[in-house]
């Protein structure tokens, strides 16, 4: 189980987090930026940091994440994942606390419907998930 990592809400500009994920994209390897108008509703923007595990599927095939030996496919072991890791709800005052941060490329559809027959992806994870 990862470690519980350390939350702590600040008020930092976009271009700042830009530049944080651009400099150290291994420590912070991901920032979605809200993109809707209004004091409620474009409100929070999120740098993912710090990644614990990582499950990847590439050319390479399954990696990380522990044992998912028993896996027949990146959608097994992520499930599998999913189960050890999971945690109980907590109450905070918070809007995000822990969470995954999910990248499932198009060419991961072909795992689900075996009949499609899609290019192979011309580099790069085709699917990748961190803790």
């Amino acid at each position: 189980m990862s470690a519980e990592p350390i939350i702590q809400p600040v008020h930092i500009d976009r271009a700042t987090l830009l530049a944080l994920h651009a400099a150290q994209s291994r420590r912070y390897p991901a920032l979605l930026e809200s993109a809707a108008v209004g004091k409620e509703l474009g409100r929070h923007d999120i740098l993912f940091a710090f990644p614990g595990d990582r499950l990847t599927l590439d050319a390479a095939g399954i990696r990380g994440a522990g044992d998912h030996a028993s896996a027949t496919s990146f959608l097994e072991a992520l499930d599998e994942w999913w189960v050890r890791e999971q945690q109980p709800p907590r109450n905070l005052t918070l809007p995000f606390h822990g969470g995954w941060l999910l990248y499932l490329s198009y060419e991961l559809a072909s795992s689900i419907e075996p009949t499609l027959h899609l290019p192979q992806a011309a580099g790069g994870p085709v699917a990748h998930g961190s803790s």
